[in-house]
């Protein structure tokens, strides 16, 4: 999904601050990267070093971050999809099933104020 049921469901409660992330036993994030409030990552999932995630991310089963990645808030990242090195992803952004997201400097969607 893009990420707006999950903005509504914030949206619909502001007044609560303790959003908790889950994270898969057999997901890996590097001890540089930074996960926001309120993510979601499943089974089999990677993230490399110094990549920061937004709030109330979406990683789904294989897919991988690698280094030096900014992903927006309530950005989705679905089955098997690579985003590789030094890659932007904006908030909101939904990255279908199989996408590989070219290195450097690579901008998709909108830059997040808040990553």
């Amino acid at each position: 999904q893009d990420g707006s049921i999950r903005r509504k469901i914030v949206e619909d409660h502001r007044g609560f601050e303790e959003w908790e992330s889950l994270i898969h036993p057999t997901a890996v994030i590097a001890g540089t990267s930074t996960l926001g409030k309120g993510s979601v990552v499943f089974p089999q999932v990677t993230v490399s070093v110094d990549t920061v995630l937004g709030d109330f991310v979406l990683l789904y089963i294989h897919s991988t971050i690698c280094n030096d990645c900014r992903i927006g808030s309530y950005a989705s990242v679905m089955t098997g999809a690579l985003v590789s090195e030094r890659v932007t992803v904006g908030d909101a952004c939904f990255l279908e099933a199989g996408t590989c997201v070219q290195p450097r400097e690579t901008l998709i969607g909108k830059p997040s104020a808040e990553v």
